[in-house]
């Protein structure tokens, strides 16, 4: 953490390092690993990851990586048609017709 603590004076922001994470090349040997560890003070993760709501990853592009992103778009998408229905129908009177007719 020692490392890190520079780039904390210089950007004025602090590194978290429980949401932080070290990414290392699968051939890094083993005692380079744990101590890159060791120093940053992080646990390892494996690509894909999602950062910001968007995948990162480093091999080609795959549906399955972006799964998760287009089904949150499916779902705004669904949920602005729904909010447009009803809006369709309140401006042109249905639901006050309805209520109306349904109270008389």
């Amino acid at each position: 953490m020692r490392t890190l603590g520079p780039c904390d004076d210089v950007c004025g922001q602090q590194i978290n390092i429980h949401k932080s994470s070290i990414f290392q090349h699968p051939k890094v040997g083993i005692r380079r690993e744990d101590r890159a560890k060791l120093i940053a003070g992080m646990k390892e993760e494996a690509f894909p990851i999602n950062y910001l709501g968007c995948p990162l990853y480093t091999r080609r592009k795959k549906i399955s990586t972006f799964s998760i992103i287009i089904e949150k778009i499916l779902n705004r998408i669904k949920r602005t048609q729904q909010i447009e229905d009803i809006e369709h129908e309140f401006y042109n009177g249905y639901t006050a017709r309805t209520l109306w007719n349904h109270f008389s």
